[in-house]
This record gives structure tokens, C-alpha cells and sequence, in this order.
């Protein structure tokens, strides 16, 4: 489920019924399920977010156990991390 902090562009890419549905959510919390994705991606977020712990822990919340997220940031030493 493709997320944007702006709601104006998720109203504006959903109205075509064969594009996937945006949701306007924040990085710290997703209007998703516990538990329920077996893969997160987030690309170049962490170094602009004022506590990137928050939004790791909420990405840890969403994914099944176990479940890679692929989180690439200037200041990690690798993009790649189980949470």
C-alpha cells in the first residue's frame, strides 16, 4: 500500500480505480495492521525525521516477525536490517 504525508496527492492518485489507493499517514503512525507485511521499503526518510527510532519501531510493528525492512539512510552502514 503505496503511503504520502501529503493528502492532497493521495486524493489526486487515487482517483484512477486500477491505481493502488494512498493513504496520507506519517512515519510514526501507520494506519496499518500489526503484524501483516512481510517486506517494509522506505527510501532516504531516516536522516530528515526528527526521532528515526519512532519510525523504526512503527515499521518493526507493521512487519510479520522476522520480516526484513529495507531502510536505506546517508548514516547507516547498511540499508538492509532486520528490525
Amino acid at each position: 500500500m503505496p503511503l504520502t504525508l501529503n493528502q492532497q496527492n493521495a486524493y489526486r492518485a487515487s482517483d484512477a480505480a486500477s491505481r493502488p489507493r494512498w493513504q496520507p499517514a506519517t512515519a510514526t503512525g501507520l494506519p496499518l495492521p500489526a503484524a501483516r507485511f512481510d517486506l517494509a521499503i522506505s527510501s532516504w526518510v531516516l536522516e530528515y525525521l526528527p526521532n528515526p527510532e519512532s519510525c523504526c519501531r512503527e515499521v518493526a510493528r507493521i512487519l510479520t516477525p522476522g520480516a526484513p525492512a529495507l531502510l536505506p539512510c546517508r548514516r547507516c552502514r547498511s540499508a538492509f536490517c532486520r528490525l
